[in-house]
């Protein structure tokens, strides 16, 4: 996707996150009446802040294409935000003000790592939590109480799809460098499992602190082991990284390098060097699908057409109709009530692909399976994708990137 102007992220952001602030201000109890207030716990700073604006459109988008179908339940479907930040304090804070605002639902947060902190406080309060982004493997058997979902798969797929792109590209010998948090920790892990699978030798495998000011050590240990691929489980401070494995002889020039949709994909090479746009030319990605060129994308990208990336956006956009539909399904707001229905909405017998549509499906009494802006999602019973689609980038002399092909998890 070509990259777009950083201060319209900014713009959007700001934007939102006021709109965010009015509905504090309201002393309304969130949900009743007319209005159905749900929360959002995005990222708007901190290490992700690239993709926070995205999201929290996609999020805007959902509540357009509810409340123009009739709402929920007969309510108008609205937000109020609160920025994750990189932060288990400041998201903590915010999750409380959230929950102080009596919304239903809280959709995010973005990392895993930052959902882990605050899930118990959710869904202790009996307030459905879903993300469009959270894959720490470790959160499929999370004692939740049925109150925490997610739309987009665990990295137990995407990892599969990583090892098996690693070994049609031909490499057999291969390092990992992974920051040392949820999220990465557990993509490495399944990373690591694949690579064995496929053949393929795990050569080094370095887990750093991502906050450690110099990660020279570390990159140097991934180079002088030589391998003819080394694969990457950073944020933005895989810039870094990557300028130490050029500078230690093991660029994109010599060696196969691989990253996930965690990184700031749009403005990596940049921020790797200013004055060379080709300087990660052929690095590969991948990441769930964010459906490049889909109606979707294009209804977003043309009310929005500042966003650099939507990595993520059908995922966001789908927790929101999903809590729409399941509250319109059980016919309250009481989360203790609509939560119950959420898995069955992907896994009836009449799929359909907009809330519209569904909508109309459950006031005829049919069973359905949403099937939304990230196709399929099957949610097993412990309320996460048992199938996804992945997106396999490269990127490109100009500094974008260029999808060679996207692919289902498990392989059908």
């Amino acid at each position: 996707m070509s990259p777009r102007a950083l201060t319209g992220l900014a713009i959007l952001a700001s934007a939102v996150l006021a709109l965010g602030g009015c509905a504090v201000e309201q002393d309304e109890s969130a949900q009743g009446g007319d209005e159905l207030r749900l929360g959002w716990l995005l990222p708007q700073t901190g290490p992700i802040s690239s993709l926070g604006a995205p999201q929290i459109a996609a999020l805007e988008l959902a509540a357009q294409d509810i409340n123009g179908a009739g709402g929920a339940n007969g309510m108008q479907v609205s937000f109020s935000g609160g920025d994750e930040a990189g932060d288990p304090a400041v998201a903590g804070q915010a999750v409380d003000r959230l929950l102080a605002e009596g919304v239903p639902a809280i959709i995010g947060a973005g990392s895993s790592s930052i959902s882990l902190s605050v899930v118990d406080k959710i869904t202790g309060a009996q307030v459905v939590q879903c993300s469009g982004m959270n894959t720490a493997p470790e959160l499929s058997d999370y004692p939740d109480d049925g109150y925490y979902f997610r739309t987009v798969p665990p990295d137990t797929l995407q990892g599969a799809v990583l090892a098996r792109q690693m070994a049609d590209d031909g490499a057999k010998r291969v390092a990992i460098i992974a920051r040392s948090d949820s999220y990465a920790t557990g993509i490495a892990d399944a990373t690591a499992a694949a690579l064995e699978a496929n053949n393929i030798e795990l050569l080094a495998r370095v887990d750093y602190d991502p906050n450690a000011q110099n990660l020279d050590a570390e990159v140097r240990t991934v180079a002088a082991a030589r391998p003819d691929a080394i694969v990457m489980f950073s944020f933005d401070e895989g810039a870094k990284i990557l300028q130490g494995l050029i500078q230690n002889g093991a660029g994109p020039a010599t060696t196969k390098l691989y990253g996930t949709d965690a990184m700031p994909i749009a403005s990596l090479a940049e921020s790797v060097d200013p004055a060379n746009p080709a300087v990660l030319q052929g690095m590969t990605f991948t990441q769930a699908s964010s459906g490049e060129g889909t109606p979707f994308t294009e209804r977003l990208l043309g009310t929005n057409p500042e966003l650099e990336t939507t990595a993520f956006t059908p995922y966001f956009y789908d927790c929101a109709v999903l809590i729409a539909l399941a509250t319109e399904k059980a016919g309250s707001a009481d989360p203790t009530v609509f939560a119950k229905e959420i898995v069955g909405l992907t896994n009836g017998d009449t799929e359909c692909t907009t809330y519209e549509q569904c909508k109309g499906l459950l006031g005829e009494g049919k069973s359905i399976a949403y099937a939304g802006a990230a196709g399929a999602l099957n949610f097993s019973d412990v309320g996460e994708p048992t199938t996804g689609l992945y997106d396999i980038l490269v990127m490109q002399p100009d500094g974008t990137t260029k999808t060679a092909k996207t692919v289902r998890e498990p392989q059908q």
